[in-house]
């Protein structure tokens, strides 16, 4: 006779689970990363993403419909897995959702996504905002001509963090060179030196100082969030041996906050008067700055 495999309405074909099963880890697998969601669920990493795949046309009959009513979007590349294979991803801002993601990036890749979409998808697009990449200001002014065209704020802040620690390193290797050459000038006689030795404190406050501006790569990060004395204290070194060290921080604070702000958001106006309030808040903080270099 053989084995007979019958459809019950309460499972998906050739699933070993329930379809409630099924749905619940997809909807799990939508807010949760994939490793989180089988831990909970208390299967394997790979069954994750069959359960998805079998409820994904319950889930989302009409995959074409993510693509409506675009207004405000961001393309960019991420990389997966070992080596370097790249995936496109663009998102909706407004509702912070994925709504198109092909394998490979490039200008070849993004021209599957315009070539999607319809006359009336194209002309609602507004604003894009990319990685600065060539590839994608080429199709926009292709597609969209008439959207704004960005650097998103993730991109903006990655470069300042690296112009800013750049910095700091160029300050650290003149500061450890000064100890060295601190710690020439003044060699320390055999045994045990003394406590009040003058030449050992000399010594050991130009590795202090050093050792200060090697360690502060993360209260440079916390800097525009939390602007406490300790920090400005520990800092204070950096300020003085650099103005553009000073400059930076200052240009980089503001667009932290810009960066926080729902710029899409229906209450624009009270987001900007925030923001104001606070790049007044900054000036106040430079004069603060100012006045301690001056007078310390």
């Amino acid at each position: 006779m053989g084995l007979y495999v019958a459809e019950v309405p309460w499972a998906y074909p050739g699933s070993r689970f329930t379809k409630d099963f099924d749905l619940t880890v997809a909807w799990f697998a939508s807010y949760l990363p994939r490793s989180t969601t089988s831990y909970f669920m208390r299967v394997d990493w790979e069954t994750v993403g069959r359960c998805v795949n079998r409820a994904l046309h319950d889930l989302e009959p009409e995959h074409s419909r993510r693509l409506d009513s675009l207004v405000n979007i961001g393309i960019d590349e991420t990389s997966y897995k070992k080596g370097h294979k790249y995936i496109t991803v663009i998102v909706n801002h407004d509702t912070n959702t994925v709504v198109w993601a092909s394998e490979d990036h490039g200008k070849s890749v993004l021209e599957k996504f315009y070539k999607q979409l319809t006359p009336e998808q194209l002309s609602s697009i507004k604003v894009v905002t990319g990685d600065g990449a060539k590839w994608i200001t080429e199709c926009v002014n292709e597609y969209t001509p008439d959207c704004a065209h960005c650097v998103d704020s993730f991109h903006v802040i990655e470069w300042a963090m690296t112009a800013l620690d750049e910095v700091r390193k160029d300050i650290w290797h003149d500061a450890y060179s000064e100890y060295k050459q601190v710690k020439k000038d003044n060699p320390c006689s055999k045994g045990r030196p003394k406590k009040d030795d003058p030449e050992l404190a000399i010594v050991k406050a130009a590795k202090a100082k050093a050792d200060e501006i090697k360690g502060s790569a993360y209260m440079i990060k916390v800097l525009c969030f939390l602007f406490d004395t300790k920090i400005s204290y520990a800092l204070y070194n950096i300020f003085l041996n650099s103005s553009m060290f000073l400059l930076l921080i200052v240009l980089k604070s503001p667009m932290r906050i810009y960066s926080s702000l729902e710029c899409f958001c229906k209450n624009e106006y009270n987001s900007f008067q925030n923001c104001s309030s606070y790049l007044g808040g900054i000036g106040y903080l430079i004069n603060y700055i100012i006045f301690c270099l001056k007078y310390p």
